[in-house]
């Protein structure tokens, strides 16, 4: 799904159904450096399922943040 820049940072809530042994392509484009994250969860019925996100920490260095 392509995003613009309105609505980043918000998650899609896309939802697909996938049956096992299927192939399962992801595409990810990163076009500047962020603090976050990229995350991928499968779940069976709900996001209810889904461990919380995790924490996000950034650190400075000479080359910016890492």
């Amino acid at each position: 799904m392509r995003r613009n820049s309105a609505d980043s940072g918000t998650p899609t809530n896309a939802v697909n159904k996938v049956k096992g042994g299927q192939m399962l392509h992801i595409k990810l484009q990163e076009t500047i450096f962020h603090p976050g994250h990229y995350r991928v969860a499968l779940a069976v019925n709900s996001r209810s399922e889904l461990p919380l996100d995790p924490d996000v920490t950034t650190r400075d260095t000479d080359k910016g943040p890492w």
